[in-house]
């Protein structure tokens, strides 16, 4: 099996070589890396070369995958160069899997060339070892988490604000999310805290603490009140005063060693008079702590093992798409499952369900089919949501640009799942019907 795999997956690797594909894409990645050009600032310019360059690179490749997908195995039985499996020693498997190994070996190649390319830019242009330093972003604690909406719930189930019937967990599930969420008022005189949870040897490196708000005045505008940073004894490590001056974001620095313990505490406290203004703060976004965490090799590594996961997958739904139809219908296929992926992952799904109950502001009664399209709706996009979760957790390009750690769990976790078990699905469905088409 692995030598009949093999030559079909060389096949699939000299055919772009033979067309020039390659050539041309190459040309093409250079044009992306000459073209594109940053703010005239040094985290500018790291940031276009990186996230900017690097994603519309994964997109051309995206397209030229998906598009030769389509035609590997569809122009071979169109041009009647298709041996049927009954006569040829490879199963209906082994073509299409070797039909895929080439596409991802190719796209491997080229991407890692991208890669590679950005780097050397950036070297080229001077962009100091500071600032392409990583941090990693620690984590909000997430018991602490669950005990606030625990208490929530409780709060809420006295006051028969639950709807009977509802799950407990799935009722503090979404009171989590919308905790991580939405913006709360902080008035003058009142707190708000935030648990880190610590790693180990967390404690032993330095740290930088940001801290995003919006005033009654918009994000431009600053405020007055203090960031404070506890241990987990309450014993106060740093503090930074927040001004006027201050135009929606604060960035301090909290000396290594500083604190210890398992967990860090941030507490925001709004310090105007009582006739001051509120301050709108966000808990899963308003207060970030970072720590260092190597430099920007290791994060573009784990970005192109992301993004790989991503085109092994266009190149899976491709390949399939052309088992089971001719060229021009398959290549319709597959951008319209691309589509339905992009649709399912946004909230278009839901604002178009929730804008479809009313018509001119009036409210209409809602007909059975209404419900069964409402349904069906939500049903897909959480659905398309579910399978590819991971893909969307790993953040890679955004975290890249933002010399923010990617994560090797969720870089891994991207590449078994959506680099290689969803498209060994598309691999089932793909066998099925070639064999269907040769009967």
């Amino acid at each position: 099996m692995i030598r009949r795999v093999a030559a079909i997956a060389l096949l699939g690797i000299r055919a772009p070589l033979r067309s020039r594909l390659v050539l041309g894409l190459l040309a093409l990645l250079a044009v992306i890396l000459a073209g594109i050009r940053g703010d005239g600032t040094a985290q500018g310019e790291m940031r276009m070369l990186l996230t900017w360059t690097l994603g519309v690179a994964a997109g051309v490749l995206g397209a030229a995958t998906l598009w030769a997908g389509c035609a590997a195995v569809a122009s071979d039985i169109e041009a009647g160069r298709h041996a049927p499996t009954a006569v040829s020693p490879a199963r209906p498997f082994e073509i299409w899997l070797g039909r895929w190994l080439g596409l991802v070996v190719v796209n491997g190649a080229l991407l890692l060339v991208a890669v590679a390319a950005a780097f050397a830019q950036l070297k080229i242009k001077g962009i100091s070892s500071e600032v392409t330093s990583v941090s990693r972003r620690l984590e909000l604690d997430a018991a602490t988490l669950r005990t606030e909406a625990e208490r929530l719930f409780a709060h809420a189930q006295s006051q028969g604000a639950v709807p009977a019937g509802a799950s407990k967990d799935d009722v503090i599930a979404s009171i989590e999310k919308d905790l991580l969420t939405a913006h709360f008022p902080v008035e003058p005189g009142q707190s708000r805290q935030w648990v880190f949870a610590l790693r180990p040897d967390d404690d032993a490196l330095a740290m930088t603490v940001k801290f995003k708000f919006l005033s009654s005045f918009g994000a431009s505008s600053g405020c007055e009140g203090e960031c404070a940073v506890l241990d987990p004894a309450g014993d106060v490590m740093s503090v930074r005063r927040i001004n006027e001056d201050d135009k929606g974001e604060v960035v301090f620095d909290v000396p290594a060693g500083s604190v210890k313990g398992p967990a860090l505490k941030v507490v925001f406290t709004n310090t105007a008079a009582a006739d001051g203004m509120a301050v709108l703060v966000q808990h899963g976004d308003s207060m970030t702590v970072t720590v260092p965490d190597g430099g920007v090799v290791r994060n573009m590594l784990k970005c192109w093992i992301a993004l790989l996961a991503v085109l092994s997958l266009l190149a899976a739904i491709g390949v399939a798409c052309g088992a089971m139809f001719s060229f021009p219908v398959a290549a319709f296929t597959a951008s319209a499952l691309v589509l339905i992926a992009i649709v399912g992952r946004s909230d278009l799904v839901e604002e178009g369900v929730e804008a479809g109950h009313s018509h001119d502001g009036a409210a209409r009664e809602e007909t059975a089919f209404d419900h069964a399209l409402d349904a069906f709706s939500r049903s897909m996009s959480s659905a398309v949501a579910t399978a590819l979760m991971p893909m969307s957790e790993v953040e890679a390009l955004d975290r890249l640009g933002d010399g923010i750690a990617i994560s090797p769990r969720a870089a891994l976790k991207s590449a078994l799942y959506t680099g290689l078990l969803l498209p060994l699905g598309f691999g089932v469905l793909a066998a099925l019907a070639l064999r269907r088409r040769e009967l």
